[in-house]
């Protein structure tokens, strides 16, 4: 097998593994002509690898609790919240980058659903999971680096009002609690360690 197809045969599996292929595909991908498995390589352009998510924990700095989405349920409208980091897929999030910049949308591992913020009133925000989309109300900019394998810590900025930014209220270290959006102030209580690269 020469190093053009070996690198074929490893995107194709990546993507079935990932849900961005169906097996039928990846095995379209792979199959016994050279040409087309070279071909499909060239296609293969640095953006769609850059585009390519890692699966991140995102733990609260001051509180120890992670992201999560309750039960992992793949249902709109239900709350972003902290919970007691466990490592399963219901706390694990892709940071898919939007666009060029320092920008992500944050898409859950379980539900295939993406952070979003939603009109509390009076200026507030709580985050909630909805279909993803590209709009910048999905998207949040990180204060800190995101390299897979080490432990930043960063702020989520909110890209749509960059004077936001992902919060755990007042702190509180309770199970269950509902994240939002609150004004910058980088306190503990808005940085997060990102944890995995898986």
């Amino acid at each position: 097998m020469n190093t053009p197809r070996a690198l074929v045969t490893l995107l194709s599996l990546t993507a079935t593994l990932l849900g961005c292929a169906t097996e039928e595909e990846s095995a379209d991908w792979m199959g016994d002509d050279e040409s087309t498995a070279d071909e499909a390589l060239l296609a293969t352009d640095t953006e769609a690898l850059r585009a390519a998510p890692f699966y991140y924990e995102v733990r609260g700095l001051v509180t120890n609790k992670c992201l999560d989405i309750p039960w992992g349920e793949a249902r709109a409208g239900l709350p972003v919240n902290q919970f007691a980091c466990h490592g399963g897929p219901a706390q694990r999030f892709a940071f898919e980058r939007v666009g060029l910049g320092n920008a992500y949308r944050l898409r859950n591992t379980s539900s295939r659903l993406c952070v979003t913020p939603q009109a509390a009133g009076a200026g507030r925000f709580t985050l909630v999971q909805t279909a993803c989309g590209q709009t910048t109300q999905q998207q949040f900019s990180l204060d800190g680096q995101l390299p897979p394998y080490q432990l930043p810590q960063s702020t989520l900025r909110w890209v749509q009002d960059p004077a936001y930014c992902v919060d755990v209220p007042s702190g509180v270290a309770t199970d269950g609690v509902q994240l939002q959006l609150y004004p910058c102030h980088f306190q503990s209580n808005q940085v997060f360690r990102l944890t995995g690269g898986y």
